[in-house]
């Protein structure tokens, strides 16, 4: 019966029965917290819409969902302690949330951090931007190559080119495991000698050098 009248233009579809299911996750994620911090959280939600004062990119529902999922814990700590209003943080307590993380989890937080201050600084809900020169990676800890003698064993060890070109990029590049998993045939340009590492909706473009693209090209 559905169809028949869906076919005909005569069936008229609850909205409350096809909400996204990523849409309500952000909405009882705000609601959970004490405004007017929920209100600061809500424009940052319509900023990455493109409904904010400014236009600016578009972002789908599951992304601002990955978006609040880290930012969450952080949120729900500053409100514990007695931050009454976004407003309120100073840089230093953006610092520390940082404090004990690496790698993928903290580069993830500083680029949430830093859009939803910058975010609010143009809608001029706070006046000042706390993570503004908060840089993105981890730089108390940056991976370092693989000596020579170690790798030639690695190599030796990997029985197919993707296999060698998996450990290339690990050893020699320091590629993380999660980045390498997410790599597609697409992302590798051999012509311009490029890998393109995909972390979320960014995009990091990754330069080899020519014993990493020989391997690419064999593979």
């Amino acid at each position: 019966m559905c169809q028949f009248l869906r076919a005909r233009g005569l069936l008229v579809d609850d909205p409350d029965l096809h909400q996204d299911a990523d849409l309500v996750w952000i909405e009882a994620a705000v609601d959970a917290l004490p405004q007017p911090v929920a209100s600061e959280v809500r424009a940052w939600v319509d900023v990455l819409r493109s409904q904010g004062r400014r236009e600016g990119e578009f972002h789908s529902w599951d992304g601002i969902r990955r978006y609040l999922a880290y930012v969450q814990p952080v949120l729900t700590d500053w409100t514990a302690t007695g931050v009454a209003t976004l407003r309120e943080i100073a840089q230093q307590q953006v610092e520390d949330a940082l404090n004990g993380l690496s790698g993928h989890e903290r580069r993830q937080l500083a680029i949430v951090l830093r859009s939803l201050f910058r975010s609010l600084k143009r809608q001029r809900i706070v006046f000042r931007d706390p993570a503004r020169n908060l840089p993105v990676g981890d730089l108390k800890g940056i991976p370092r190559s693989v000596p020579s003698d170690l790798l030639a064993g690695l190599l030796d060890h990997a029985v197919t080119p993707l296999g060698r070109l998996t450990v290339a990029l690990a050893a020699v590049h320091a590629v993380s495991g999660h980045d390498i998993r997410a790599i597609r045939t697409a992302d590798v340009d051999l012509a311009r000698g490029t890998v393109e590492i995909r972390r979320g909706l960014l995009r990091h473009t990754l330069y080899v050098e020519q014993f990493t693209h020989r391997l690419a090209a064999d593979g």
